[in-house]
């Protein structure tokens, strides 16, 4: 008898402990909006302007790649010097980041820009922040000048296309 709780137990510890953290299958192409949110930085980026917005994301277990497309990608591509981007899923989360090469100038302080995108799958939907910090030269104009330490954050909500 106690053999068969002790196995009973076993099995139901082990289904009740079953991963949840297996990444779903994010592929595919998306759309939606994006609206720019929170802005603590200078220079235009006007709170509650929308755009619309394409990516595809490719996944290969826990990894995935992102690639802007359509207008998304000219914003990228003049924000961050690059349309693509990759990171890791963890069941219906993921999380990415964009290293930026085209330099951004107030003042005498320079800077690039670092998109960190954190995101939510839920059937088809796709929602979630990307949030733009700079990487200044540390001139002290960039306290001045209010770049230090700010943020500029974009909302998304993305319906991928039937496959």
């Amino acid at each position: 008898m106690r053999e068969r709780i002790a196995v009973a137990f076993l099995v139901g510890f082990s289904f009740g402990c079953s991963s949840s953290d297996a990444p779903l299958n994010f592929n595919g192409e998306y759309s939606g909006k994006s609206t720019n949110a929170a802005n603590t930085c200078p220079g235009q980026f006007p709170p509650g302007q929308m755009v619309d917005g394409q990516v595809i994301l490719t996944q290969n277990g826990e990894d995935v790649q992102f690639q802007t497309q359509g207008a998304t990608s000219i914003v990228f591509l003049v924000t961050f010097g690059s349309v693509s981007f990759s990171g890791k899923i963890a069941g219906s989360h993921t999380e990415a980041v964009i290293v930026g090469s085209v330099a951004g100038r107030e003042g005498t302080c320079s800077f690039t820009w670092t998109g960190k995108l954190s995101a939510d799958l839920a059937g088809d939907t796709l929602t979630g922040t990307l949030t733009a910090t700079p990487n200044t030269n540390g001139d002290p104009d960039c306290d001045t000048q209010r770049v230090t330490g700010c943020s500029r954050v974009t909302n998304f909500n993305y319906t991928r296309l039937p496959r």
